[in-house]
């Protein structure tokens, strides 16, 4: 990719929301992170938006993108967090793939760091509590 096609990809990149609490001015100084989230399911989802709304409060600069496999993430999307969805481990299973469905959600989350330009990395599984590094500067 020519620089100039990079620049304007950062440039979008950066602008793109994640999360309510993101402040305006923060935007593109924010610490882009992705996380898999791909172990929760539909219910788990409202409690993950509340975890990292709160994160936001007191670290704004923090700017997660989600990899989710739950069937409605309506909440992320009401919460102004930007996130990509997989298939199902389930749905995974009964198309008989030949790769693991580990594999799957590793080529996803490697092409969303690309693409979002990320920072960090990081999964997130129900109930844990979010480790410093991933918001620390």
């Amino acid at each position: 990719m020519p620089a100039s096609q990079r620049e304007g990809h950062t440039t979008a990149v950066e602008r793109m929301p994640s999360g309510i609490y993101l402040p305006p001015n923060a935007v593109r100084t924010a610490l882009r992170i992705v996380v898999d989230a791909t172990t929760l399911n539909d219910d788990e989802i409202g409690d993950l938006v509340d975890v990292f709304a709160r994160l936001q409060l007191h670290h704004p600069y923090v700017k997660p993108i989600f990899l989710v496999s739950a069937m409605t993430p309506s909440e992320l999307s009401a919460a102004g967090f930007m996130y990509e969805t997989v298939i199902p481990e389930s749905s995974w299973r009964s198309l008989e793939m030949s790769a693991p469905y580990s594999d799957y959600v590793e080529r996803r989350i490697f092409e969303m760091i690309k693409v979002y330009s990320a920072h960090r990395f990081g999964a997130y599984t129900a109930g844990m509590d979010i480790p410093r590094w991933y918001y620390e500067r």
